[in-house]
């Protein structure tokens, strides 16, 4: 019995065969123009970006993130505090990867200079203070919860879980549900503070 193979079939049912293929290819085309354009398709689509991890972080971690980042935003303001202090004080240092200052600049230059990145760093402490204020607005809904020390203690105060089941005399188990349970009442409070607060900068 002959063999079915590609060198038996004549050039008449090479093109019908293109035609069929050519036809299934846009019928599929079709369906998955008419699937991305659904809204169902939309709904699952953003779904999917409201969810996925962000620099591998999904909203839960993004959270603890901040809450993690509370002291050190705190350590960012007073650094850029005692900066411009110095500024003021002694004048721009002669040595930084931030400030170009050649040797033919004018006194009034120089000056110019100082006074922009001393508007500069009030900028970016202005924003760190509202980044502050946010978190502490949002920690204030929590406050009267009977396991916000917990929280306190391991985002800000930086304790471990054993630590905090010491002090609380409960078992880990207990405290990190609570704490969970903590973060996911703020997750919705902080992001979207910091999203609009984000927005506002930007449109400065």
């Amino acid at each position: 019995m002959e063999e079915n193979n590609i060198e038996n079939i004549t050039k008449e049912q090479m093109k019908n065969l293109f035609k069929i293929l050519e036809k299934e290819f846009y019928n599929i085309l079709n369906l998955i123009n008419n699937i991305v354009g659904s809204e169902v398709f939309k709904e699952f689509k953003k779904y999917i970006e409201d969810n996925k991890l962000d620099s591998k972080q999904n909203s839960y971690k993004k959270t603890e993130s901040i809450l993690y980042g509370y002291n050190s935003i705190k350590e960012a303001i007073k650094v850029k505090e005692d900066i411009i202090l110095e500024i003021l004080e002694n004048g721009l240092p002669e040595k930084s990867k931030s400030i170009v200052l050649n040797i033919g600049k004018s006194k009034s230059d120089i000056e110019e200079i100082k006074q922009e990145y001393i508007s500069t760093l009030k900028k970016e402490i202005a924003k760190n203070q509202g980044y502050i204020i946010m978190i502490d607005k949002s920690l204030e809904t929590i406050r009267e919860d009977e396991y916000f020390k917990a929280l306190e203690d391991k985002y800000i105060n930086k304790k471990s879980i054993d630590e905090i089941a010491n002090i609380y005399k409960k078992n880990n188990a207990t405290i990190s549900r609570n704490i969970n349970r903590l973060v996911n009442q703020l997750k919705p409070i902080i992001l979207t503070e910091l999203y609009l607060k984000e927005i506002y900068y930007k449109n400065k």
